[in-house]
Order: C-alpha cells, then structure tokens, then sequence
C-alpha cells in the first residue's frame, strides 16, 4: 500500500487462483449481466487457412496456450456478493471440427455456422471465455473461428496469442517442443496490484483532477439523433460499415503526419473530431478511446484485459486551421496519456454521470489498433477477421487498423440509435473530410467543403451541410 509519499505499490508474484477483478474487467462483467445474451463484448476471428490443418496439432497448440496463459482457463462467479476471476487447472479445450467434403456450398454454410458460433453467449461465471471451431473441407481450404470474450483478452494479447499458436502448431508437426518465450506475470497480479494502487491518496487525487478537467462538457453526444428516439432505445444490437483508405491517400496521412510531427493517429482523431462538430453541433464535447494500460514489462507477455476506455476532452473551435487543430489535438492527447490508467467507472462515479448505456461518459468512440495477429509469418487485419456479432458496443464508434501498409476502418453503430444511411453520412464525412483537410493543411477547418458539395457562403455554419442531409434522411430530426 501507499505510504502516502506518491510511491506506488509494487507489482508482485502471487500466482493466486482467485483474485478481485480489475476494473476494466469489472465494467464488462456488469455489462454482461445486464445483457447476458449479448455478442457485443465477444472477439471472433475467423482465419482462412489455405490448406488443411492438422486437428492434432491444433489440439496441441490450443492446449499449449491454455496451459500458459491463465487467463484463457479463467471463468468469473460472484463470491460474498462480488465478481471474482477464478483460475481452473489446465485441461483441453476441444476444437470442434465439422468436415463438410462434399457438401454443397461448403464455405456459405461454414461461414453461417461461424457466424451463428461467434454470437453464441458466453456463461462467465462457469465457462472459459474461449472456444476454437474448425471447418474443413471446402473447396479453398479450412476456416477456423477463434472466439473469445473481451474480459480475457485485448488487441495486444491477440498478437501474442496467435504467434503462439502457430508457434506450438509448427512445432508438433516437426516432432519438437515449441520455442516460446518466459510467459508474463498471471493477470490475477496485476488485479491485485491495480486493487491498491486504486486505494491509494495519490490515486483517487488523480481521478478528482481529471474529473475537474471534464466537468463541464456535456455527458451525452448526439450525432443527428432526435432526444426522444435516443431516450427510449437501447443498444441491444449493432451494425457496421467498413472502409479503406486507398494507397494514395494513406501514403498522404503519413506524409502529413511527419511534417506536422504527430502520429496518424493524432491527425485522424483531429478530421473525427471535426466531423463530429459537423453532426453534432457541439463545439466542446468528449470521445471514448482506447488506451493500453500494461505498467511493467513483466506484463508484456501476459494475454489479458489490459486496455482502458479514455474520455478524451475534445474543444473543436471554428477559427483553427487544419494544423493548427493537429497541434491542439496533440497537446490533448498527452495529458490524457497522463490518465491512462483512470478507470471509466470512476470517473463516471466522480462526475455524477447516468449509468443508463453501460459507457455513462462517452457514447461516441475513435480507435486505431496497431497489433494485428500474425498468422504463419504473415500479418492479418484484424479487421478483415473480425465476423460482425450483430451488437454494438458504443453507440457510435469508428476503429481503425494500422497494418503499416494501409489504414482499414470500421464504423459500427448501434442500430436502434442510427440508421444504416445516417452511419454512411457520418463515414463519408469524415472521408470527405480527411481528403480535403490533408490537401490544404493551411485552410480553416471548420471551412473545408465536402467534396461535391455546394460552397458554402461565408456567414453559413458548416454544419448547414449535415443538417440539410439529416433533414432529408430523418424525418424526425431538428423536431
């Protein structure tokens, strides 16, 4: 514990078989319990293998990860009337494999039984969040879904995993013992760890001053959607669109974002924010984003649930020019590193915000992943194997993938909330957006004009250009 002198409690070995959540963790276990049908917090991926794979080394190869990762043999049943990560001993994980040779339309059936096996719930306090399935006998070779739950794992521990798997996989075919590194702490240390860091003076300091610094910008953002509708819907299911950068204009954000000394991210983040103006009206308001929160190296090769949902302080005023709002956007996201570790619930709790969508702070999200699995040597967009679970997790949110190659992106949205031509709207403005803001660095960016719209006079608020589009699309909208 503190000695109240700003030390943090150091991060030990305890190996325990139960420990109290982390809070990251925690936020998900009541979310599930408040939809415990829901596939929104489920992370299927599904990976065409060309050729066929071998069932025994693939049973080796799940077991060898169960076996060294805790977590993947972890279920969450209440204890004294609270959640608790109860560690089982290692056991198999069986690979369901259904061989289809012969049937017809092999890979649409697969595809559907994937798809179906991805939404299955999870029952958290007695199951492992984990389930392998295996399609073989198509006619382009087999399919394998890897279906997690979210309160095990996150975009880090993916990339781990599937090295690792394919690692122990190669191995059995050889006749060897995989080569694999030292595994990382047990994640139930670092939830004992974050538990007192949390009960610490200098932590709850920390989580009031935050809290000051977003107090005064508003909890709820809507994006063109009428209150009532907002009010009387939940966000049971989801849709998503997806997009890509093209080559041109990816090698143009990497451009800019050298000359400007920012990350990509940075520069994305800044159009997003821009584009959310425009729908929201709102010149001051907050996005949820992703933050990874691993604080020792031990933890490097620990599979887990290490990241965070940040609400980032977004103040998007009309006289900046598109560097400029680079500039300002940086800045923020530094003092929001500061925060990483600020658990949601906390401040949602210190800020005395509705806990009425499960995310009281932030509706709307911006999320760039830059860990994608490597399978076989090779990288995998995540976003390319993600199967859609027909539920959303945030109201809106846009999740980009950094391949190093090229920018894919994801825009989900929950669809009692929004429809599917209010969510192009929002993805081409943004697009438009982006094209434009990367051409003229120098140009004001509440100005910049989508493309193919009309000018706009100069005493015309920029917004005008979505309204009119929400008033053709929602009849409900500006009622």
């Amino acid at each position: 514990m503190s000695t109240g002198t700003g030390t943090p409690p150091a991060l030990v070995h305890r190996g325990a078989a139960e420990a109290p959540l982390s809070s990251a963790q925690e936020g998900l276990w009541f979310l599930h319990q408040a939809q415990p049908g829901s596939a929104a917090y489920h992370v299927p991926l599904l990976v065409p293998c060309p050729e066929p794979l071998e069932r025994p080394a693939l049973q080796y190869a799940v077991d060898t990860l169960v076996a060294r990762h805790p977590i993947l043999r972890t279920h969450y049943p209440v204890r004294d009337g609270a959640p608790v990560q109860a560690v089982t001993p290692a056991t198999t994980v069986p690979v369901a494999v259904t061989d289809l040779s012969g049937a017809s339309d092999a890979t649409g059936r697969a595809r559907r039984e994937a798809r179906a096996a991805a939404a299955e719930p999870f029952a958290l306090d007695r199951e492992r969040p984990l389930r392998v399935a295996l399609w073989q006998g198509l006619p382009d070779g087999d399919l394998l879904l890897v279906c997690l739950h979210h309160i095990a794992v996150d975009g880090w521990s993916l990339a781990l995993l599937f090295d690792e798997l394919w690692t122990a996989y190669d191995a059995f075919r050889a006749g060897r013992d995989p080569e694999l590194p030292e595994p990382g702490l047990p994640y139930t240390d670092f939830a004992h760890w974050e538990r007192e860091l949390h009960a610490t003076p200098e932590h709850r300091e920390r989580v009031a001053a935050r809290a000051r610094r977003l107090g005064a910008l508003p909890t709820v953002l809507r994006l063109g959607v009428p209150p009532a509708v907002r009010e009387e819907s939940d966000e049971g299911s989801g849709e998503e669109l997806t997009f890509v950068l093209d080559d041109a204009l990816g090698a143009l954000v990497r451009q800019r974002a050298r000359e400007a000394r920012i990350t990509p991210y940075v520069l994305l983040l800044t159009v997003f924010q821009e584009t959310v103006r425009r729908w929201s009206g709102e010149h001051r308001f907050m996005l949820g984003t992703i933050l990874v929160n691993r604080p020792d190296p031990r933890l490097d090769g620990t599979a887990g649930f290490f990241v965070n949902t940040v609400p980032l302080r977004c103040d998007v005023p009309p006289g900046r020019t598109v560097t400029e709002a680079w500039a300002a956007t940086r800045a923020e996201f530094r003092e929001l590193l500061r925060h990483a570790d600020v658990p949601l619930g906390r401040l949602a709790t210190a800020l005395g915000a509705s806990d009425r969508t499960g995310n009281p702070l932030v509706q709307v999200g911006f999320v760039m992943l830059n860990t994608p699995p490597r399978v076989g040597g090779r990288q995998l967009p995540v976003s390319s194997l993600a199967l859609p679970t027909q539920a959303a997790a945030l109201e809106l949110a846009v999740v980009l993938e950094d391949s190093g190659g090229r920018f894919t992106g994801t825009l989900g949205y929950a669809t009692a909330l929004y429809d599917r031509t209010t969510a192009e709207g929002v993805r081409d403005t943004f697009l438009g957006l982006l094209s434009a803001a990367l051409d003229a660095p120098g140009a004001v960016l509440a100005r910049l004009r989508l493309p193919g719209a009309e000018p706009a006079g100069p005493a015309a608020p920029p917004i005008d250009l979505v309204a009119d589009h929400l008033r053709r699309t929602t009849p409900t909208a500006g009622k």
